[in-house]
Parts: C-alpha cells; sequence; structure tokens
C-alpha cells in the first residue's frame, strides 16, 4: 500500500503458567521456563527447532551468528524481528476462531472457487459477531 511501510505478522508458541494450577506445578513450570530462557538454552532452543531466541541478546552469541550465516533464511526472519516491523496477532481471547475464519476465507477464495465478496462479507459478519460476544462477556 502506498505510504505505508512493510509489516510481517509474528507469531509463535506462547509458554505461560496456569495461576490455577497446584502450587508444586507452578514452581515446577517457573523452574522450566527459567531453564528454557536462559541464555544457554535459548540459543540450543533457536537453533534446534527454528524458532527466534526470545531474548534479543541471544541473536549477538556466536553460536546464533554461526547458525545464520549457514542458515541464511534464518537471518532474514531474525533481521526482520529486531527492525522492529513485525505485528502481533491481537491478544483477545476470540482471535483462534477469528484467524481460523480468516485462513478458511483464503483457501475457499484460492482453492475452491468461491466468490470472494461473498466469502469476504460472511467472513466479516463472523468476526464481527465474535467480536461482539466478547464484548459482551467482559461487561
Amino acid at each position: 500500500m502506498e505510504g505505508k511501510e512493510p509489516r510481517y505478522l509474528m507469531q509463535g508458541t506462547n509458554i505461560g503458567i496456569f495461576k490455577n494450577r497446584p502450587e508444586n506445578e507452578r514452581k515446577a513450570a517457573w523452574k522450566f521456563l527459567k531453564f528454557l530462557t536462559s541464555p544457554k538454552n535459548c540459543v540450543t532452543w533457536a537453533t534446534r527447532t527454528g524458532y527466534m531466541p526470545i531474548r534479543y541478546s541471544m541473536l549477538k552469541d556466536p553460536r546464533m551468528i554461526e547458525y545464520m550465516e549457514k542458515n541464511p533464511r534464518y537471518a532474514v526472519a531474525a533481521n526482520l524481528v529486531v527492525s522492529n516491523k513485525g505485528k502481533q496477532e491481537p491478544s483477545l481471547a476470540v482471535w483462534e476462531g477469528i484467524r481460523q475464519d480468516l485462513s478458511r476465507m483464503v483457501d475457499d477464495v484460492l482453492n475452491r472457487n468461491a466468490d470472494p465478496k461473498k466469502v469476504l462479507e460472511e467472513t466479516q459478519k463472523k468476526t464481527a459477531e465474535r467480536l461482539q460476544r466478547a464484548q459482551g462477556e467482559k461487561k
């Protein structure tokens, strides 16, 4: 689009600790998170899975630099992350359903010869309904 800087969607797996779990599980989860996010393990996880490291500082780690030299596509993605041009998915409870609807919409148009205008209108209506329901739940 004219006048707009290019952006890309940032997404990935989420890790969290559920507050309604027993204390021993929460403590174990916290230990795991500390283990996984330590500098040593952060780089190991990133280079073995292809996920971006969750610490920006790890992109300067010699092991990450070597990995990016051997995997130029990964380096491109890493540079996009640090460019701060990424857009995260909305933090909404209903977002997963909306994302699935959007994916289905694109699939229907590209692979099932669906009418783009009709499918867009249907998806827009579904999205509005989901958002309206979510708004009602907040009140």
